[in-house]
């Protein structure tokens, strides 16, 4: 078959396409001329030159393949949120029942929940962090959390224990100030139960992403106890005081949450009398 002249096209990007022409790449099993093209989403592919020409092949596939993600990624929209749990656990447990959807689909949610396990609440994520840290069962983790234990399993294989893993090399520069972090969580144990009190005040203890204070020595307690204590031994003693430590701090945080809600919903009542004033 006679080669063709694409001199004038070679470095060009073809109008209405998505390919720029590098050259003849030899002939196919049906001695097709073969031209090099790379596509505009970087992916170089050879295919039939009067394909190209004839405007049949705009693109190395990509367009394709994303007009059926778009496609596959509203089937998963107009799913709900058990739909897609259930795809989920249609993934990660071998046992659960096989919603009657296409596998795309089912894979497309399954990476969607994982988005939304990735992306919690941050009392939720730090609730389950501890508590599988602390080895309680996943069964009443997921309950307390409105999980799935299969979903709180896959957050300590896929997020947790990747984080302490990366986390293991600092902890022999860390181990030495283990003394410093249980001292200063006894020091506030003892101030809590001389002034008769079950929570943490602001100034002891910081709610998790907020600005640290001047004196943080709880804030730097309540960090080792999440990162380094799980791979650092430790006493029965030392247990029960990061036990107290961990639960007095849970209910602190919660109290903290609840204040706020209250707070708001009182703002927003009286926002609605002065506008019932006013009509």
């Amino acid at each position: 078959m006679k080669r063709r002249n694409i001199g004038n096209i070679i470095g060009k990007q073809l109008p209405n396409s998505l390919l720029t022409p590098l050259g003849y790449a030899g002939t196919d099993s049906r001695r097709y001329s073969l031209v090099k093209c790379r596509c505009q989403c970087g992916r170089v592919t050879k295919p039939r030159l009067c394909d190209v020409l004839s405007g049949h092949t705009t693109s190395c596939g990509c367009v394709k393949h994303q007009r059926y993600v778009e496609h596959v990624e509203k089937d998963v929209s107009r799913l709900s949120p058990d739909s897609i749990k259930e795809c989920f656990l249609s993934v990660v447990d071998s046992k659960a029942p096989k919603p009657n959807l296409s596998e795309d689909v089912i894979l497309a949610a399954y990476y969607r929940r994982t988005e939304s396990l990735k992306s919690l609440p941050d009392h939720v994520a730090l609730d389950v962090r501890l508590r599988v840290l602390a080895h309680d069962k996943y069964a009443a983790i997921a309950r307390d959390n409105g999980l799935h234990p299969a979903e709180v399993a896959w957050l300590y294989k896929h997020v947790i224990r990747p984080e302490v893993e990366r986390q293991r090399g600092t902890i022999d520069t860390l181990n030495h100030l283990k003394g410093f972090a249980l001292d200063a969580i006894s020091y506030a144990k003892g101030e809590l139960k001389e002034q008769r009190r079950t929570w943490f005040l602001a100034k002891e203890l910081r709610t998790p992403g907020s600005k640290p204070g001047p004196k943080d020595d709880l804030g730097f307690a309540w960090y080792w106890m999440m990162n380094c204590a799980p791979l650092v031994k430790l006493n029965s003693d030392e247990d029960g005081l990061l036990a107290w430590f961990r639960l007095t701090a849970a209910s602190t945080f919660q109290k903290r949450r609840d204040n706020r809600i209250e707070m708001g919903r009182r703002q927003s009542e009286k926002r609605w009398n002065e506008i019932e004033a006013a009509a």
